[in-house]
């Protein structure tokens, strides 16, 4: 059955389509006079499932859910509620706070610890990264970031050093302490550092915003 619209709808229709494209963009933006908390804010804590306050990394998974890195190891968020996953695999003397997380292609998150080196966790389960080039011990880790082209990023305290798609492992950022990094949509790889302010990598150089 066909459903015949007089034109006088269409062309109303039509007129209140025009008008919303039409209106200023700003009309959509929140309003200025108001702070932050007069909007409906919620906060979640210990009463809420979280097994610590302190939450020092933030990840988005493929499934749609938040992975917090915490003090107390990792923590899932599906929306609603809170499930802590620790960080099985890792060994009961070692440290349990996620200073550093990203998400891996290869499936699950990289995750990097605080003087507990770092790895992947994957499938429920923790598989540390042992390899010759990225350090003896069991350094504190700040970042770890695996790029578009497989290379992975890794920031210690006082160091950052980068593991090619080969395998070869060289410190690009000798005596720099990396805050935080972010990849561009070139390829540069965006440095915060504690004291040589923001930095970039490009072409196998690191260079200083604003410097030589």
């Amino acid at each position: 059955m066909t459903i015949a619209v007089p034109a006088s709808c269409r062309l109303l229709c039509f007129l209140c389509a025009f008008v919303l494209l039409c209106l200023p963009h700003r009309v959509w933006a929140l309003n200025p006079d108001y702070t932050v908390y007069q909007y409906s804010t919620r906060s979640w804590g210990l009463t809420s499932g979280l097994p610590s306050n302190s939450i020092y990394t933030i990840v988005q998974t493929s499934d749609g859910h938040i992975c917090l890195g915490t003090s107390k190891g990792l923590v899932d968020f599906d929306g609603i509620e809170f499930h802590v996953l620790g960080l099985p695999g890792q060994t009961k003397d070692r440290p349990l706070l996620i200073a550093g997380m990203s998400r891996r292609a290869a499936g699950g998150l990289w995750v990097g610890i605080e003087r507990g080196g770092f790895g992947y966790f994957e499938n429920g389960s923790f598989t540390p990264v042992q390899e010759q080039g990225f350090g003896d011990g069991y350094p504190s880790t700040r970042i770890v970031h695996e790029t578009r082209d497989s290379t992975l990023f890794v920031a210690f305290v006082g160091t950052a050093r980068r593991r090619l798609p080969s395998g070869v492992i060289d410190n690009f950022a000798p005596e720099t302490d990396v805050q935080a990094m972010h990849e561009d949509s070139r390829g540069r790889i965006w440095l915060g550092t504690a004291t040589k302010g923001l930095q970039y990598w490009e072409n196998g150089r690191v260079k200083t915003v604003g410097g030589a």
